[in-house]
């Protein structure tokens, strides 16, 4: 495990991300969490220098890609990792079984060890996301549109990842949202939505300046009634919808409105 350790006195830990090491198939292999979610979850954000602790974590997968050749065999990884030990650490390398090929391996140990869990709602929100991103991946948006941006949730004192972003005078955060079936589901979902949404919408970010959430949403069957309700609620938080059937809607206003990249 790859932890990160607050206060060097006290043995509470984050888990950040896993290395996993296979010696008949020489692979070594790291998988690290691309953003400090579970960190502020744990700890609050506090005065941690959070972007200074970003450059550690890739210093250090750059530094086991460098002495992949060196670190050979078991001892050798053990030493390594034992050289780490301060706020981002690395713990023994323990034996486990792998069923698949180790890049599968590497990835659900990352899965069950770091990544957060994620609503049961939210299970199908890769569907979106690969929607979105066939859209986006077009030229005529290439110099709309940012990725992967972070930033805060003041209300829920969390730092998130939203996968598209583009500016018109405010950045505005496209974060693909699935809605269940269920009406209270749905107004459960978007009401959580909203408040994020305020909570972004008041409070600046320190490197983007003001922003505005913008849902793109997918519904079952679309019904309108559930679609009404949470843009209902969404307008009185400051939070744009369009839903699947609106993405036309949402790349026209990208194109007509948005700035582009520098």
């Amino acid at each position: 495990m790859i932890q990160f350790c607050p206060d060097t006195t006290r043995l509470e830990t984050a888990n950040l991300g896993v290395a996993l090491f296979c010696a008949e198939r020489e692979f070594l292999g790291t998988l690290m969490s691309p953003n400090n979610s579970r960190i502020i979850q744990m700890f609050g954000r506090g005065q941690r220098d959070l972007k200074r602790l970003k450059a550690v974590k890739q210093s250090l997968e750059q530094t086991i890609q460098k002495q992949r050749d060196e670190l050979c065999d078991l001892e050798q990884i053990q030493k390594f990792a034992s050289l780490h030990v301060n706020h981002l650490r690395m713990t023994r390398f323990m034996p486990c079984r792998i069923a698949s090929t180790p890049e599968e391996e590497l990835q659900t140990l990352f899965n069950e060890l770091v990544e957060l869990q994620r609503d049961e709602d939210d299970k199908h929100s890769p569907t979106i996301n690969r929607m979105l991103d066939a859209v986006f991946s077009q030229q005529e948006f290439s110099s709309y549109i940012r990725r992967d941006v972070e930033v805060d949730v003041p209300i829920f004192r969390t730092r998130d990842t939203v996968p598209y972003a583009y500016q018109n005078g405010r950045l505005n955060l496209i974060k693909p949202v699935e809605f269940a079936t269920r009406r209270s589901s749905v107004i459960s979902k978007a009401s959580r939505n909203a408040v994020e949404g305020k909570s972004i919408y008041e409070n600046p970010d320190e490197e983007y300046g003001e922003l505005q959430l913008v849902v793109v949403g997918s519904f079952e069957k679309t019904k309108p009634s559930e679609v009404e309700t949470a843009k209902r609620i969404f307008e009185d938080h400051q939070v744009r919808l369009f839903t699947t059937e609106q993405i036309d809607e949402l790349t026209n206003d990208i194109v007509t409105h948005g700035h582009k990249l520098d």
